[in-house]
């Protein structure tokens, strides 16, 4: 048996070389817009460090946040953008009146889904250190 003659078929060999051509531009064209996506930052991001806060001892459960920042457990530092938690804290004034809903070990960068008000934990106020400065918190 005898190949066939290229000759009598010249628009198949075409047709594969355009489907050739074509799924190739089209694979560089994904490629290109995968990596183009991976590079890119939400418009918030900052490529620069930025400023959380952090348990510098452990906070136990139930201990009002401005209490906790009174007695020297919780601090301010910062952190490559990337390393900084979407629901960052970055102000303890923001969450002065909420207790943390479980115990949080020293070194932690606090997280805003860490806190609850007191009553969700069964508590009717934060707990404070008696030592420490009264709160604005009722």
């Amino acid at each position: 048996m005898s190949p066939p003659d290229r000759g009598a078929y010249p628009h198949a060999v075409t047709h594969r070389v355009v489907v050739g051509v074509l799924v190739g531009v089209l694979g560089g064209v994904m490629v290109a817009g995968l990596l183009a996506g991976c590079s890119r930052r939400p418009a918030d991001q900052d490529a620069g460090p930025v400023k959380v806060l952090v348990a510098d001892k452990v906070i136990p459960i139930g201990k009002l946040v401005q209490s906790a920042v009174n007695d020297g457990s919780i601090k301010a530092t910062t952190v490559p953008f990337d390393i900084a938690p979407r629901d960052k804290i970055v102000n303890s004034d923001d969450i002065k009146c909420l207790v943390p809903s479980g115990n949080i070990p020293a070194g932690t960068l606090l997280r805003r889904s860490m806190f609850v008000e007191p009553k969700q934990i069964g508590l009717d106020k934060g707990l404070t250190d008696q030592t420490a400065r009264p709160t604005s918190c009722t």
